[in-house]
This record gives structure tokens, C-alpha cells and sequence, in this order.
């Protein structure tokens, strides 16, 4: 009896210290998120940043004084965010179906090359455009010009325009679209598809009526995925935009917190609308998913059916290559051209070829190599940090069914439909002034990585965990090892390659990451996002290109290795 005590009041005193540990994650956690949003109402609502004295007259500013400017900046962004998504959904819905459901020639070249773009950043997207779209000097342009005999010296395409802004990020928002949709139509029961084929459904109906109703929970998902970042962009529009003096929240933020004076109140009473409008667009979510059941898999390891295009197999196929050369091959060509000239030119001239963009590179901007090397390690300690506390924050969530666990499960997804601008106001707003100054520094650069892509590792940690049967938790705490022991050796191992797979796309994304970084970013710690900013600023334009190319490919090769290694590992854990 006394032993028994002993080993219950042991078990109560373990299963306290995990609980403390629990809680003391999940209010650090908590903190993290929402201390830089404290930070933005509070910035709204002050006088200036030399008093610490409270008024409304910044609101008053936003939509009395400046009413009609500010509803110019909230239709342009609506405009180039609805309209990008629209795009996006099209294109990426369009190349999965082709992919997972059809017998298109070379499904897995075209879904390789139709992925190209995510390891570019949206800046470099936009800088490719103009080479291929501007009204003068636009390669697709001259061509038009040519064929149809068109005597004029600018279009008929003008990139630097709203329309312009909207086709580049429906392109590149739509292999976000892609990849879920993809995985949502590989996971759908054939059976369901089939069933409707033998009641007399042609395949047109059977698209309508059954596939895509079935996966329109990840349509959806993708469709608020793809606003939220586009509400949140910058690069494009910055880009794309400025020239033309068409603005959108994002650059209009980063127009005040570079202005001079600063109107660093302006700018956060901005990015409280833009925050305002990204949270309806996650309340859309919800409602439009809020308590329907969408059951579509049923079982495992069955043939996914492909529909025949019949005498349409061509066509289609000319058609989807011919868009794929256009839009996703053409503009890695003209960057890559662009990077190996002198100057641009719409004619292949190969006397302008040079390797000066990259000696320039090497030898007149220490800031790029710098940039590089700050970027790579903060991308690298991002991701691994980000991934760590997902899967905390994972495991207390599915582990607490309390008020604390409902609480840090919302908090930690909220950085989701935060745009990284806003974030990044936040961030300089609470780290501006003492005790703790971090603006110059990379660790607020850090703060704003891990904290806005918890949400990413997230979804992969849970995912993971939700297919891990308990058991084998439960066999390792009752020989006694602790919650965190568990997680290192138990869990963490079985789920391996789904962290690798979110920890890839976590580091790709950041060291593409542009609309916080390039606001965080400074002189004395530069990043990818400030040199690629400064060259364009400055018309170094086969300077910009090369540095990007750099930074491809060192992303392909991270991306690759780490991949590489998932697989490696995930086939090792298989059984024999």
C-alpha cells in the first residue's frame, strides 16, 4: 500500500511538472503572437512616437481627412487580391485535374515545371513580367507587334498596370492552389466517381457534380490561403504597381514607414484594416466550413482513375504546354537571359552576353553576399525553430482539451491570416524602443520567421500525429519516461519525414520571403529582400537578376537535399 502511494503521488507530481511545462509553452507561445499585435493597436492610437500620449486623430486621418485615398488603397487591394485569387483558383483547380485526373502526356514533367515558380520570389515574378510585358521594352510585346504588324512603339500589353498586377499573382498564388487541391483529388474514394459513371454520367458532370464538390474543402482552403497572402503581398504590387502610382495597403504601409518624417501611426492604423480584412476572410472560412462533413476517403491504396480526353487529348495538350511555356518557362528564361546580358533587348544579340552582372555581384556588392549568407542562416534556424514549437504546440493541443489548449491552438494559427507587413509593424513597434531594442538586429528578423510559419509546421506536426496510434505513447509513459522524453525519442522519430516536408517548405518560403523582411531588414543586417529592393531601386537590373539565379538554385539545392533526406528517412522506417 505504501509503495502504491509512493508511485501515485509520484505519477501526480509528474503529471504536474508536465502540466507546468505545457502551460509555460503555451503562454510563451501566446506571448509571441500577440505581443507584436498588442503593439499595432497600441502604435494606431498614439499621438506620435515621441509622446506617449493616446488620441483617434490618426483614425480620423485614414477615413475622414484622407477617406477617398484610403478607399482608393482598400479597392485597389481588394481588386488586385479577389481578382489574384480568382486567377490563382482557376489555374491551379485547372493543372490539378489535368495532373490527378486525366491522361495528360507528361503529367509529371508539367507538374515539376508548373512548381518552378514557388522557389522564385514574388518580387523576381514581377521583375520577369516587366521583361516580358512592359509597354516598351516587353519581349511579348515586340512579338505581338511583329505578327500582327502593329506600328506603334509601346504595347498593346502594359504589365505596369492593376490587370498586370492581378495576372502575375494569380500565377503566382496558383501552385499553392495546385498542391492542395492536388493531394485532396489523390485522396478522393474512386468508387464515388464511379458509381456516378455507371448511373449514366458523362465525365463533364461527373467533374461538376462529384469531384469537385468533394474536395471543396481544400478549394476553400486554398481560396483563403491565397487571399490571405495576396491581401498581404507586397513585392508585386511594389513592382508593378508604383511605377503606374497604383498603390495597395501593403506598399502604402511601407510608403509611410519609410517616409520622412515617418508616419509610423498611419501606417498602423493601415495595417489594423488590412488585419481587420484578413480575419473576415478567415471568418469566411469558417462559416462557409462550420459543421459539414466532407468524407472522401475511404480507403487505402486504391488506383486513382483517370478520365480520357479522348480526341481532345492533344489539343488540351498543346494547350496546357503552350500556357505552361508562356507563363511559368519563359519568365525563368528571360531572368536567366537578362542575368548574362549587358543590357536588356527584345533581340537575341549574343554580343551583349557577359558574365559582367555576376563579377559586379561578386566584386562590387559585399551587401549581397552578406544578404545571402543572413538570409540562408536565418531561413535555416526559422524553419528548424518554427518546426520545434509546431510540434509543442501540436502536442499540447491534441494532448489539452481545455480552455488553454482551445486557446493556444487559435493564437498559434493566427499568424496564418496575418500579412507579414502587418507583422512586421507590430515587430518594429514593440522592439523600437528600450529595455529591449531589436530593430538592427537579426533577431527580430528571427521573431518574425518562426512566429508567422508556426501556423505552417503546424499543419504538418498534426497531420502526422493525428495517425499515430496512442499505444505507443502510452506503453513509454508507463515505464515511466517523462512527456518530453516521449516526444524526443517516441514521437518525433515517427513522424520524421512529415517534418522534413514542412520544414522545406517553411526554409523555401523564407528565403523568398519579402513583405516583412524587406521592413526588418537594415543596413547593418542585410537580407535577400533589401538587396533585391535596393538594386531595383537603384536600375541595377542584370545585377538583381543574377543575384536571384544565385538564389534559386541555392534553394533548389537545400530544397533537394532535405527532400532527399525525407524520403531516405521515411523509407528506412518502414517495415520489412
Amino acid at each position: 500500500m505504501t509503495a502504491g502511494g509512493r508511485s501515485a503521488r509520484a505519477s501526480t507530481r509528474g503529471w504536474d511538472r508536465e502540466s507546468v511545462t505545457q502551460a509555460a509553452i503555451a503562454v510563451f507561445v501566446i506571448a509571441l503572437v500577440l505581443h507584436p499585435v498588442f503593439w499595432i493597436f497600441e502604435a494606431s492610437i498614439r499621438t506620435s512616437i515621441f509622446e506617449r500620449s493616446y488620441t483617434l486623430g490618426w483614425y480620423h486621418e485614414a477615413y475622414i481627412a484622407r477617406a477617398d485615398a484610403t478607399a482608393l488603397l482598400l479597392g485597389n487591394t481588394l481588386v488586385f487580391a479577389v481578382g489574384g485569387t480568382l486567377l490563382a483558383l482557376a489555374i491551379g483547380i485547372a493543372a490539378a485535374l489535368l495532373v490527378a485526373r486525366s491522361d495528360l502526356p507528361g503529367r509529371s514533367a508539367f507538374s515539376v515545371l508548373f512548381m518552378g515558380s514557388f522557389f522564385l520570389s514574388p518580387m523576381i515574378i514581377a521583375v520577369s513580367w516587366s521583361l516580358l510585358a512592359s509597354p516598351r521594352i516587353g519581349f511579348y510585346n515586340a512579338l505581338l507587334r511583329m505578327l500582327f504588324d502593329i506600328e506603334a512603339l509601346t504595347g498593346p500589353l502594359n504589365i505596369f498596370s492593376l490587370g498586370g498586377m492581378v495576372w502575375t499573382a494569380g500565377l503566382y498564388f496558383s501552385p499553392y492552389v495546385f498542391l492542395l487541391v492536388s493531394a485532396a483529388l489523390r485522396s478522393v474514394d474512386p468508387s464515388l466517381e464511379e458509381a456516378a459513371r455507371m448511373s449514366g454520367a458523362g465525365t463533364a458532370r461527373v467533374l461538376m457534380t462529384v469531384t469537385l464538390p468533394l474536395v471543396r474543402p481544400a478549394i476553400l482552403a486554398a481560396a483563403i490561403l491565397a487571399l490571405v497572402l495576396a491581401f498581404g503581398q507586397f513585392g508585386i504590387p511594389a513592382i508593378l504597381g508604383i511605377p503606374a502610382r497604383l498603390y495597395v495597403l501593403t506598399t502604402s504601409i511601407f510608403a509611410s514607414m519609410s517616409a520622412y518624417p515617418t508616419e509610423r501611426e498611419f501606417a498602423a492604423v493601415l495595417s489594423v484594416l488590412l488585419l481587420g480584412v484578413a480575419f473576415v476572410a478567415i471568418g469566411a472560412q469558417r462559416r462557409l466550413l462550420g459543421g459539414r462533413r466532407f468524407t472522401t476517403v475511404t480507403a487505402r491504396g486504391f488506383r486513382q482513375p483517370f478520365a480520357p480526353l479522348g480526341p481532345w487529348r492533344w489539343p488540351i495538350a498543346i494547350l496546357a504546354w503552350g500556357f505552361m511555356l508562356l507563363t511559368a518557362v519563359m519568365p525563368v528564361v528571360a531572368l536567366a537571359y537578362a542575368s548574362f546580358t549587358s543590357r536588356w533587348t527584345t533581340r537575341l544579340d549574343s554580343s551583349l552576353l557577359t558574365l559582367r552582372n555576376y563579377v559586379n555581384l561578386a566584386e562590387r556588392e559585399p551587401a549581397a553576399w552578406a544578404a545571402i549568407q543572413n538570409s540562408v542562416l536565418l531561413s535555416l534556424l526559422g524553419a528548424t525553430l518554427a518546426i520545434a514549437v509546431a510540434v509543442f504546440v501540436s502536442v499540447i493541443v491534441m494532448k489539452r482539451k481545455d480552455w488553454l489548449g482551445r486557446t493556444l491552438e487559435y493564437v498559434a494559427m493566427l499568424p496564418i491570416s496575418m500579412p507579414g507587413m502587418v507583422f512586421a509593424v507590430g515587430l518594429l513597434a514593440a522592439y523600437i524602443r528600450p529595455p529591449l531594442v531589436l530593430y538592427g538586429t537579426p533577431y527580430i528578423i528571427l521573431i518574425a520567421y518562426v512566429t508567422l510559419f508556426i501556423p505552417v509546421g503546424m499543419r504538418s506536426a498534426s497531420a502526422a500525429l493525428s495517425q499515430l496510434d496512442p499505444a505507443l505513447e502510452e506503453a513509454a509513459q508507463i515505464s515511466g519516461a517523462g512527456w518530453l522524453r516521449r516526444l524526443a525519442g517516441i514521437l518525433v522519430p515517427l513522424i520524421k519525414a512529415s517534418l522534413v516536408a514542412g520544414w522545406v517548405l517553411i526554409f523555401v518560403t523564407l528565403m523568398k520571403e519579402f513583405s516583412a523582411s524587406v521592413l526588418l531588414g537594415s543596413p547593418t543586417v542585410p537580407v535577400n529582400a533589401t538587396v533585391l529592393w535596393n538594386l531595383w531601386n537603384l536600375g541595377q537590373y542584370g545585377t538583381l537578376t543574377a543575384f536571384e539565379v544565385i538564389n534559386t538554385l541555392m534553394m533548389g539545392g537545400t530544397a533537394a537535399l532535405a527532400l532527399w533526406y525525407g524520403r531516405r528517412t521515411e523509407r528506412s522506417g518502414r517495415p520489412a
